[in-house]
């Protein structure tokens, strides 16, 4: 059995984009951010052997923080887009009124993060502790 890949949300997302209603959109903005989350977190725990980031409470906020607190460009400049779609994401699945989103940004800022993570995971900033 393979191991389940984060970014094949990404096809999901986007045929849910194809449907034009807003239970399909709310999913799709879903699963662009756990595309980007769930990649990013893999680069924490399987690259770097980050251990601490596999699952627990207040996961999201800390992996989220683990990005922003990094002092190497090249993890900090995830942390602003996966930031973004974090948000879109919680709007989508909590609120009652969803606000207005770019679905273009989205799908760019989603790319961007897996763009950067697939370059981390071939030359980590730093050796696994």
């Amino acid at each position: 059995m393979n191991t389940f890949q984060w970014k094949d949300f990404v096809d999901v997302a986007d045929e849910l984009c194809n449907k034009n209603n807003e239970a399909s959109i709310r999913c799709a903005l879903s699963r662009y951010y756990y595309a980007a989350f769930g990649h990013s977190r893999e680069y924490l725990t399987d690259t770097l052997k980050e251990h601490q980031y596999v699952s627990g409470e207040d996961i999201h906020s800390r992996v989220l923080n683990r990005f922003e607190d990094s002092s190497f460009d090249e993890e900090n400049i995830i942390s602003d887009p996966l930031d973004r779609l974090r948000k879109s994401r919680i709007n989508a699945d909590y609120d009652k009124k969803l606000r207005k989103h770019n679905m273009s940004i989205i799908k760019k800022e989603t790319k961007f993060v897996l763009d950067k993570v697939d370059k981390l995971n071939q030359n980590p900033v730093h050796p696994p502790f």
